[in-house]
């Protein structure tokens, strides 16, 4: 049987409903994790979306457990303030990109070198690395592997690199995607 989205939806609501049935019951957070087996942090969020609870000074100022830099709660994630695991946007930014490197074999040193064969820009559109998104960061540029060797290929902006992916690194649907292209323009619109 395939397991659709609506499954998925059903059974979550469905496990809400019952930690929200639990709580109102009495039950302690301890005793609902015991009872069905869910992260402490997913029953809080639960409860915190049903407004049944709200963590205490969500103004108070913590420490970012990376860097030691003091922020309000409120700056930090849900997920973060449920579970008390602090760490700044740029902490979390900083550690993703280690880890990505990690993944693919590669050291600042190694991902530095091919950003520069590239003049930091992505290996297909020329985005430079330090321009502004539509999201207003800095261009960030991952790191583009081919699936099944694992060999890494060169360095993308996110909306290359989503393409390739969604074209399923496919050179045919690339090729076909330019041939519809290049139809397109030649074709007058038909309303």
């Amino acid at each position: 049987m395939k397991i659709t989205q609506n499954v998925i939806n059903t059974y979550k609501d469905k496990a809400s409903q019952h930690i929200i049935d639990l709580y109102s019951k009495g039950n302690s957070f301890l005793k609902i994790k015991k009872e069905i087996n869910i992260p402490l942090g997913q029953i809080k969020l639960v409860l915190w979306d049903s407004g049944l609870y709200e963590p205490a000074n969500l103004k108070d100022t913590v420490k970012c457990k990376c860097c030691n830099c003091k922020l309000e709660k409120t700056y930090f994630t849900r997920l973060q303030i449920v579970n008390a695991n602090y760490l700044c946007k740029s902490c979390v930014i900083s550690l993703n990109d280690t880890h990505q490197l990690k993944k693919f074999g590669l050291t600042k040193e190694k991902y530095n070198v091919i950003l520069k064969q590239q003049n930091n820009a992505c290996a297909i559109c020329n985005t430079k690395t330090s321009q502004v998104s539509k999201n207003n960061t800095i261009c960030r540029l991952a790191v583009d592997h081919d699936h099944k060797t694992g060999k890494v290929r060169g360095l993308l902006c996110g909306s290359c690199n989503r393409a390739l992916g969604l074209l399923k690194d496919s050179i045919s649907n690339l090729q076909n995607a330019i041939s519809y292209l290049k139809e397109s323009v030649n074709t007058e619109k038909t309303d």
